[in-house]
């Protein structure tokens, strides 16, 4: 039985059990037990399915889930549990009849459920409402030093100092690159609210590359693993790395439960903005 059974035994409501797990999963024992006292239910039917004794893992990540499977695993991870819900109570159900249940469900005043009531009728597919869509470029740009300015084959402009770039004469949300204190940092432009496109910037030891991405997925832990080395991560050791028979690369990643040290990228760069 997983945890997500054993919660729904639990609380009587498969919502309430998806919200329980994401709150538990980031505790540790001690915390996640003095929680589940408070909210009054019984911790030894739960507990040993969540803060087990874990066995030995390995992460596998391949150009292939980059170009082709991000926008399914994507949207999976990004997977809204509440706007789903949302979204089986409002189909086919007038407005004033669906706000009267979005209230009743989850306690929000009529603005709330108006406004998620439009937002869900705005969406043109129910997923997009629940989840958006994100991925990678198909395409990693070379790039070439013009004297300070790096230009890649993107379409891509970024200063190898400052980080501040662009697309050509379009403002990108961030410029991802890593740097030797461990963090993946993100340069921010100055209107990056209403971009919906960042780029990676990736060193090697005597170019970069570049890979447009949506914001979404410019810190995940699949841009980590696939393209920085795992670069920031303290659970992830690099094992091996092969050719892929479709091209690109495959990375498999020991996870090392105790997480001790941090990865730091090869060719972080020094920069501190």
């Amino acid at each position: 039985t997983n945890a997500i059974e054993l919660a729904e035994n639990l609380t009587n409501n498969s919502y309430t059990a998806v919200l329980l797990v994401q709150e538990l999963v980031s505790k540790s024992r001690e915390e996640a037990q003095r929680y589940l006292e408070e909210k009054g239910y019984d911790a030894a039917r739960i507990l040993p399915a969540l803060k087990c004794a874990p066995p030995p893992a390995f992460v596998i990540v391949s150009a292939d889930m980059a170009k082709k499977k991000s926008t399914i695993w994507g949207r999976f991870g990004l997977w809204n549990f509440t706007r789903a819900l949302v979204t089986q109570q409002v189909q086919g159900k007038p407005k004033q009849e669906a706000m009267r249940t979005l209230q009743a469900t989850f306690g929000w005043n009529s603005t709330h459920a108006e406004e998620e009531y439009f937002a869900f009728h705005e969406a043109e597919t129910p997923n997009d409402y629940i989840a958006p869509e994100p991925g990678y470029d198909e395409s990693v740009g070379s790039c070439v030093d013009t004297g300070g300015l790096q230009l890649c084959g993107n379409g891509v402009a970024f200063n190898a100092t400052s980080f501040e770039a662009g697309i050509i004469t379009k403002t990108l949300k961030n410029v991802i690159y890593p740097t030797r204190s461990g963090v993946l940092s993100a340069r921010k432009s100055q209107n990056q609210t209403s971009q919906k496109v960042s780029a990676l910037v990736i060193p090697y030891e005597d170019h970069y590359e570049s890979i447009l991405v949506t914001p979404e997925l410019e810190q995940s832990l699949f841009t980590r693993l696939f393209f920085y080395q795992g670069h920031g991560l303290k659970h992830f050791k690099l094992f091996t790395t092969q050719p892929a028979l479709s091209g690109g690369s495959i990375f498999v990643y020991k996870v090392d439960w105790k997480g001790n040290e941090t990865n730091i990228y090869t060719y972080a760069v020094n920069a501190t903005v």
